[in-house]
């Protein structure tokens, strides 16, 4: 088994050069995660053009990625991770999903989230060490709405993306 600590290169990368079948352990707050819990994870790379992975983080939920070479046949792209079990809203014990650091909240799908405020970038507010309660909703052509919650003083915020990703701005 391979494992990787939050400081290492870009695992997704390194996954591409490794053909054959692998099981890794990554660390929490990894930038290549779906989230910033730990994951144990089993990767297929198969005939030079497709990497699978399947992988379970430390709260049980299962995500999967893959790889193909892009129409140059010279560099792999990365679908994005995909969540497999129970409702994609939630944690599989009904829990808000937490958020790695880094994450545009304007381009979170569908969800209830949290996370400290200055780990994520288009905040309401700017360096917020406080921890957040953040809600998404989408709709069509790219619409969402989101409230955004300071958790230790109940100060609430909401914005909307409009159609084609053009976002409103916050309203306290």
């Amino acid at each position: 088994m391979r494992e990787f600590n939050a400081n290492d290169s870009s695992i997704l990368e390194r996954l591409t050069t490794l053909p054959g079948v692998h099981s890794w352990y990554i660390q929490g707050g990894h930038e290549d995660l779906p989230t910033f819990s730990s994951m144990r994870a089993l990767s297929v790379f198969s005939e030079n053009i497709y990497v699978w992975i399947l992988g379970v983080n430390n709260t049980g939920d299962i995500y999967v990625n893959r790889s193909t070479t892009d129409v140059t046949g010279n560099k792999q792209e990365w679908i994005g991770w995909k969540r497999l079990n129970d409702h994609h809203l939630l944690n599989t014990n009904g829990t808000r999903l937490s958020m790695r650091m880094d994450t545009d909240i304007l381009t979170l799908p569908s969800g209830f989230y949290f996370a400290v405020g200055s780990k994520l970038v288009n905040m309401p507010t700017e360096n917020d060490s406080t921890w957040f309660n953040i809600d998404v909703l989408e709709t069509v052509n790219g619409r969402k709405t989101i409230h955004v919650s300071r958790s230790y003083d109940n100060t609430h915020w909401f914005g909307t993306v409009h159609t084609d990703g053009i976002f409103k701005g916050w309203k306290k």
